[in-house]
């Protein structure tokens, strides 16, 4: 499996969980990096990936949200 898919399933899981809650803003994408142990770029394709799927949006100059 590709890492930003599980990365994806990962953050997929937490706010499944409850761990984000609708509307919430996601940690910065550095901030998610360093806590995945993963490249910013491959943060950007799972975000991508959840934001395709309905889970996350993207709202310019400001982040993502549930």
């Amino acid at each position: 499996m590709v890492l930003y898919r599980d990365v994806a399933d990962r953050l997929r899981a937490r706010i499944v969980a409850g761990g984000h809650a609708p509307g919430e803003r996601l940690p910065g994408v550095r901030r998610l990096a360093h806590r995945e142990g993963v490249s910013v770029s491959t943060i950007v394709a799972a975000l991508q990936t959840l934001e395709d799927q309905g889970w996350v949006e993207a709202r310019p100059r400001s982040g993502f949200y549930v």
